[in-house]
């Protein structure tokens, strides 16, 4: 008698990752399995306004003003025979007409791995700068997106000192068009 093979699901991402203010959010959660029959979705943490359907993975939802900014959502996908997976993923809420340049450090305070989390409307070079409180440059990233939407970024952050710094995010998307979000982070991981 030959082995059996399980498939267990996987999560890829969720297809629309921007909701707008005042407007109805629908998305759909994507698959990295061609094995989608019966499956059962659950939405295990994510804002209030975000509901699942745990029969197909769709999503549906209403932000409204007090909604903007990232959301973090986790997800979990069941097969039939008990098997799953989960995934975590970012949805950003904006109001529509602004400019979705908002950037995220999570979590904040640091441990030893952080996402740096931003938006791109177009594709960009992207250039992080973490300084310390004197203003000196401890660490830069310098990224090449070709995609627009979501972006995170993976540190390893376990080499930064207990402190608050500041981060410098610049995107330019061509020699005369440079961008800049400033903001803060600290690291309060205890000492060794």
């Amino acid at each position: 008698m030959g082995k059996v093979q399980v498939i267990i699901p996987a999560i890829s991402s969720i297809s629309q990752k921007i909701a707008y203010v005042g407007m109805p959010y629908q998305s759909k959660v994507k698959l990295n399995s061609t094995c989608t029959d019966n499956l059962t979705f659950a939405l295990l943490s994510g804002p209030g306004w975000l509901t699942i359907n745990s029969k197909d993975g769709s999503f549906m939802g209403f932000p409204k003003p007090q909604d903007v900014g990232f959301s973090l959502v986790e997800l979990r996908v069941t097969d039939q025979f008990g098997n799953n997976a989960t995934k975590t993923d970012t949805i950003l809420t904006i109001h529509k007409g602004d400019s979705p340049g908002l950037v995220t450090i999570t979590p904040n305070p640091v441990n030893s791995r952080t996402r740096i989390i931003y938006l791109l409307e177009k594709p960009s070079q992207i250039t992080i700068d973490i300084l310390t409180a004197e203003g000196k440059i401890t660490n830069t990233f310098t990224v090449e997106q070709n995609r627009i939407g979501i972006q995170e970024y993976d540190w390893d952050c376990s080499s930064l000192v207990n402190g608050t710094y500041s981060w410098l995010l610049r995107s330019m998307s061509a020699p005369e068009t440079v961008e800049e979000w400033l903001g803060e982070l600290s690291n309060s991981r205890a000492p060794l």
